[in-house]
């Protein structure tokens, strides 16, 4: 039975003759059906004149067989970054290629779909939120895939094999996702706020990998492993916060624009004041400033504190009993003149000096601190006149 492969040309027809006597001859022709489509032809006889002979035949066939798909029917390879197969679920884009059949006819042309997802097993897949983990993965055909893809090959008069198939492999990479803190700030003595954490990815999105930023620890129902604290410290002042990220398999995960607590000082709600002091003539000891830094003035001033904050002298030491005893250089007597290095007889008013006011609030720094600028007086009486004779 004569046949051919589809797409090569017709062999030679030939016919078996019996009955013929010696080396008598027949003369015919051999004509098959018209096709070159896969399957089978009649061949007709055609005989011409024979006078010797009365003929009789028997029409044969003529087939035409499927070509075969030479060399590999790959599954194409597919490079994903965290979360996009949510977008194309089902589907993962994958397809199949292959080279020319034999004799140059072409294989089909296989695109993204034409075989459903089901069509195709990932080996060791693993998903969190319907999306694929990180990881790098086989994909082959099922036995499905395979007879649905023989089907796609037999439309192009084609045959293939599970020999031919080679498998794919899917890569799953880590999405790009930044953490940001703004800065934020509190009174002193008050409790944190919490700290507003956005998470941002331009990588993975449900909606064609726009922006997609949200608060707090969750993204995209994904939890994100990481802590937010804060360099310590509850006095006056700027603490940056810190934040330490854990274990995010799916998430490359950086850190931009880090913000910073502010404490603010608050109001100190306290009442100063200085007292007042009277002495004689010459019983001051330093008044024109001869023992700076010294308390032993031969008299005493002292600024009092009413209220219940708790403040700090400029040393940083506690103030027992609501008063700071001032020594000669933190307060300024105004119009002061001397005799012989003792004020002269009169009343004088003094206040603090600037350089205590800014130490006195430095050291006390938490809080915003209000009538420092008390005054008070001091008195110097005559010193009565002795007269021996």
């Amino acid at each position: 039975m004569p046949k051919k492969v589809l797409g090569q040309a017709d062999p030679a027809l030939t016919a078996k003759v019996t009955g013929l006597i010696g080396t008598d001859t027949i003369k015919y022709s051999l004509v098959r059906k018209a096709g070159e489509t896969i399957g089978t032809y009649t061949i007709s006889i055609n005989v011409t004149e024979n006078p010797n002979y009365n003929t009789s035949n028997q029409a044969g066939t003529f087939t035409i067989t499927p070509n075969s798909s030479n060399g590999t029917i790959s599954i194409t390879n597919e490079n994903l970054v965290y979360g996009q197969d949510e977008v194309a679920k089902g589907d993962y884009a994958l397809s199949v290629s292959a080279t020319k059949g034999t004799d140059g006819v072409a294989v089909p042309d296989i695109k993204r779909g034409d075989l459903p997802q089901s069509d195709f097993v990932i080996e060791g897949a693993s998903y969190t939120n319907g999306c694929l983990n990180v990881g790098a993965y086989t994909v082959a055909l099922t036995d499905q895939g395979f007879t649905d893809l023989q089907a796609i090959f037999a439309k192009s008069n084609l045959t293939i094999t599970k020999d031919q198939i080679v498998d794919g492999l899917i890569t799953v990479t880590p999405a790009d996702l930044s953490i940001s803190i703004p800065s934020n700030s509190k009174s002193v003595g008050t409790a944190d706020p919490m700290p507003v954490v956005a998470l941002t990815s331009t990588d993975y999105s449900t909606e064609n990998w726009t922006t997609l930023t949200t608060i707090g620890t969750s993204f995209n129902n994904n939890t994100i492993n990481y802590t937010v604290t804060r360099k310590p410290g509850e006095d006056v002042g700027t603490y940056n916060y810190i934040v330490t990220l854990g274990d995010n398999p799916n998430f490359n995960v950086t850190t931009d624009s880090i913000g910073a607590l502010s404490i603010t000082p608050v109001d100190a709600n306290d009442t100063f004041a200085v007292t007042n002091a009277t002495l004689g003539y010459g019983d001051d000891t330093n008044a024109d400033g001869s023992q700076s830094g010294t308390t032993d003035l031969g008299y005493t001033v002292s600024m009092t504190i009413t209220g219940n904050t708790t403040l700090k002298n400029v040393d940083g030491s506690s103030i027992a009993n609501g008063t700071v005893t001032l020594n000669a250089d933190d307060y300024v007597i105004k119009s002061a003149s001397y005799s012989n290095g003792h004020l002269d007889a009169g009343t004088y008013t003094y206040q603090l000096s600037s350089s205590f006011i800014s130490a006195f609030e430095k050291a006390n720094s938490n809080y915003n601190l209000s009538s420092l600028s008390a005054t008070g007086t001091i008195t110097v009486k005559k010193t009565p006149d002795c007269f021996n004779s």
